[in-house]
């Protein structure tokens, strides 16, 4: 289990002025669907009587939300020192550009790392060392604790992974266009395997189980470089 402490007051308003400063990527999720995306903070008016701050529209929600006010929402951000913190608001409308939300009253710090997944950009592509040869995955999805993944076609029958299996010596490789970067993990066993009902393509889930350190770092920078790449190629971040 992990611990949360619980953030009040002044405290909350930081926090948020911080994510606004800094245009901080916030991952936020409608409670009642489930669906999620990722924006940032716009602005905040700590002096109104029912204090609100505002956020981009995040991709899919205003052709989801027709009518905005009152949907409860949860979001996740990573504060200062990278510490993870959540909270839950409610939707008080938008302005046709920017929602409105209250300012929580209470907010989380999670004493642990939280994993944020995305899609990576095309080209991010995973290889390790099996039966004597080398076996190449795309990417669906990647966080700092595990991936999903799809073998490229060719990959030999016999040679499928299960539930349970370990893999050993795994080399995540990303895309030029963001440092190019190549990211080593020691070992990972595969969770859940799945067949894609669009495609028809198996899918696997992995969990890393152990890696240096510093590659777990770098791994998280490309991550956090990957995330804000997605929001300014939606203009929302304006680089000096």
């Amino acid at each position: 289990m992990h611990r949360k402490d619980n953030i009040f007051g002044k405290k909350i308003l930081y926090l948020i002025e911080y994510m606004k400063r800094h245009r901080t990527p916030v991952n936020i999720r409608l409670l009642e669907e489930g669906h999620e995306g990722l924006t940032i903070v716009t602005g905040v008016n700590p002096d109104q009587e029912e204090p609100f701050f505002t956020i981009d529209f995040p991709i899919g929600f205003k052709e989801r939300l027709k009518n905005p006010k009152g949907r409860r929402v949860y979001l996740e951000f990573l504060g200062p020192e990278r510490i993870p913190y959540a909270f839950r608001s409610t939707l008080e409308g938008d302005d046709g550009e920017n929602y409105r939300l209250r300012i929580p009253a209470v907010m989380e710090r999670i004493q642990r790392r939280t994993h944020f997944r995305l899609s990576p950009p095309v080209g991010t592509h995973l290889t390790f060392e099996r039966n004597g040869a080398f076996r190449k995955y795309s990417m669906i999805d990647l966080s700092a604790g595990g991936a999903l993944i799809c073998p490229f076609p060719g990959t030999p029958k016999g040679d499928r992974l299960s539930p349970g299996d370990h893999i050993h010596g795994i080399t995540i490789s990303c895309p030029k266009g963001l440092g190019g970067a190549r990211i080593y993990i020691q070992e990972a066993i595969v969770q859940r395997v799945e067949r894609d009902p669009a495609t028809g393509r198996r899918t696997l889930a992995l969990k890393f189980l152990e890696s240096a350190r510093r590659e777990m770092i770098k791994l998280e920078d490309w991550l956090f470089a990957c995330q804000r790449e997605m929001l300014q190629k939606r203009s929302l971040m304006k680089w000096d």
